[in-house]
């Protein structure tokens, strides 16, 4: 077995346009374990992560080249059912260019059932199924790693007894440990238990640790005690799936509330129990946020998978933490088995009736590789997704269409959307750490040629912005761009042109060039235009043409631009329907009346940076400006 001196530590984040779920893409995980590595085994082998930036932000050649150039002779990748398939792909690039790098893939992905495990990957030399202390422990000391190997589809898979699980004492806890620090937003990730008592046939989290194992609470009031400042700690998010279940509850949210703290504590919990002392008592804790997963009111549902509690006395126990000022996140998932969508959707109708308007999260149905459901799935011909996300489509008495119905019934009642409709970045910058963005004159054929751009495709979300005069152009050659894009990063395509499009023809050829992937099925249950790895803008200058694109567009979202010559047109505009570019140096012109833009943010894009700075100050929300810059690179 080779020897490891070095080990590079992956955690590739959930894309989409928006970049909303960049801020959840933590490497706890890595951290803990590289903590463990460093703390039990040998504190001699060098170990790091990919930098924040391009972790976050960039392309799979780009990550592929960072990797390479390191040469570590490990690369682990932390493997979600949002990340795996990026994840072997990029593992195939890294095997490609460094044949001698041994690459592991672990993580609450790697399941019996995964598509991880679907076919042989030659790139990856072994799957861990467990904890990654515990892997790195027997392979690094070179214990006896071949009693527990198997082999499926002829690929190495490393599985971790139950009765080998480390003890709490042994897990490192990485924030207190300085080994990494806090988001962009000041937040962090806090893992207090492993571990669920629970039996939720749908969920992992039991799977391989029924007995709950609690790190130090200490190392919590460390955590919340840390003044360093430059870690700009402002808020926890403590990882422990029944934290109200944990030993000594009471005292310890007693301990906490002592403290008297300013950092916002969240975490997750059932609610049947929560008596109104204990509600105040977690917000005197700090607890300022709670996600309940309520899950569905129907009994029969509930007991059909395992979830034996009771939601007359969940919703009180809501209401409890509702009436102390704790927000609550209350989670529902459509299509458990002897649910129906009458039953689903008069429970929305109740819990709205009962003040929780607000509150609402719909998360589709996962049949997760490894969880109890999926052999119920199995064992009952079930239909759903044998790729990530694994979303249940029909066969326990909801339909698709019945999922279709509650997405949108939800939406239409609540506001609530997994979709969030954000402009894309219109600022511009001649030089940056990456390209995000090129630039095009679109009236020329071959301008239109990926094969153009492949080289300058270095960030994840990529952006083509491409004036054009002659819009006839864009059914002639909008193929050859859509033909070709990278598998894994997600587009903006940018059409300066105050011109009705003939959306007919664009949607064909959408259709024609549309495959499988990721983030299509993410979005099954939404409208197919929220479904498309590309999205397509038109920037309108003149606000009749404006208008007209608004009413008529389906696929194509019409953003219009405002300059010192329209700028009387913005009183015309509403807030929630309509898309508003604004042109640099108009800001100061038109500033009182970007207000009513208070509550849509995301749908006003500025073209310079520091007046969209100063427009989230005029409404009241902080803007987060990351520490780096990309580049728009002009190419024709």
């Amino acid at each position: 077995m080779k020897s490891v001196k070095s080990i590079l530590f992956i955690q590739l984040p959930l894309l989409n346009h928006s970049y909303d779920y960049i801020q959840g893409n933590l490497e706890y995980a890595p951290a803990s374990i590289s903590g463990y590595i460093k703390s039990h085994i040998d504190a001699t082998i060098e170990m790091y992560y990919l930098p924040f930036v391009v972790s976050n932000y960039t392309s799979d050649s780009v990550i592929t080249k960072y990797v390479c150039s390191l040469k570590p002779d490990m690369v682990a990748f932390s493997c979600y059912l949002w990340n795996v398939e990026r994840s072997l792909f990029i593992a195939q690039m890294i095997k490609k260019d460094s044949p001698d790098t041994v690459i592991i893939a672990g993580g609450p992905e790697i399941q019996h059932g995964s598509i991880a495990l679907e076919y042989y990957y030659d790139q990856i030399d072994y799957f861990v199924i467990g904890e990654g202390e515990w892997f790195f422990k027997i392979y690094l000391t070179g214990e006896k790693i071949h009693d527990f190997i198997v082999n499926e589809k002829k690929n190495k898979v490393i599985i971790q007894p139950m009765e080998e699980m480390i003890p709490a004492a042994s897990i490192f806890e990485p924030y207190t440990g300085n080994r990494i620090n806090t988001m962009p937003d000041g937040s962090m990730f806090f893992e207090l238990t492993r571990g669920c008592p629970y039996r939720c046939s749908y969920c992992l989290y039991a799977k391989n640790s029924r007995k709950i194992r609690e790190i130090s609470f200490n190392k919590l009031i460390e955590a919340i005690n840390s003044t360093d400042k430059n870690r700009n700690l402002n808020e926890l998010y403590i990882l422990s799936p029944a934290l109200n279940v944990t030993k000594d509850f009471k005292v310890k949210l007693e301990q906490l509330a002592g403290m008297k703290h300013n950092i916002r504590l969240h975490s997750e919990m059932r609610a049947e129990n929560i008596t109104p002392e204990q509600a105040r008592l977690l917000y005197r804790a700090g607890f300022r946020s709670l996600e309940i997963g309520l899950q569905t009111l129907n009994t029969s549902a509930l007991m059909n998978v395992g979830r034996n509690s009771n939601p007359e006395k969940e919703l009180k126990g809501m209401h409890e933490l509702q009436k102390a000022g704790i927000d609550i996140k209350i989670g529902l998932i459509p299509g458990l088995p002897g649910d129906s969508c009458e039953s689903f959707l008069a429970m929305i109708d109740r819990l709205i009736d009962s003040g929780f308007h607000e509150n609402l999260e719909l998360y589709p149905l996962m049949i997760l590789p490894g969880t109890e459901i999926s052999n119920f799935a199995k064992r009952d011909k079930i239909n759903y997704l044998k790729k990530p996300p694994y979303y249940y489509n029909h066969g326990w008495g909801i339909s698709f269409d019945d999922l279709l119905c509650i997405t949108k019934y939800v939406e239409e009642k609540t506001g609530y959307s997994h979709i969030t409709k954000r402009l894309p970045d219109f600022s511009c910058n001649d030089e940056g750490l990456f390209c995000r963005g090129v630039s095009f004159n679109g009236d020329t054929d071959i301008n239109w040629n990926i094969k153009n751009y492949i080289k300058d495709i270095q960030a994840n979300v990529f952006t083509f912005f491409i004036t054009i005069k002659n819009t006839q152009i864009i059914y002639k050659c909008f193929a050859h761009l859509l033909n070709g894009l990278p598998r894994n990063e997600l587009f903006n395509i940018i059409i300066y042109n105050d011109n009705f499009l003939d959306e007919s023809k664009i949607l064909k050829i959408f259709e024609h060039n549309d495959i499988d992937n990721l983030y299509r099925r993410i979005n099954i249950f939404h409208e197919w235009k929220d479904s498309l790895r590309a999205k397509l803008y038109q920037v309108i200058d003149n606000f009749s043409n404006y208008s007209k694109a608004r009413e008529s567009y389906n696929c194509i979202v019409p953003i219009f631009r405002i300059d010192k010559n329209n700028k009387a047109d913005i009183d015309k505009m509403n807030n929630y329907d309509d898309n508003l570019l604004v042109s640099d140096g108009t800001f100061s012109q038109i500033k009182k009346s970007l207000i009513k833009f208070v509550d849509s943010p995301e749908s006003v894009a500025f073209e310079n940076i520091d007046e969209q700075k100063e427009f989230y100050s005029l409404i009241g929300l902080d803007y987060i400006q990351l520490p780096f810059t990309f580049s728009i690179r002009k190419k024709y």
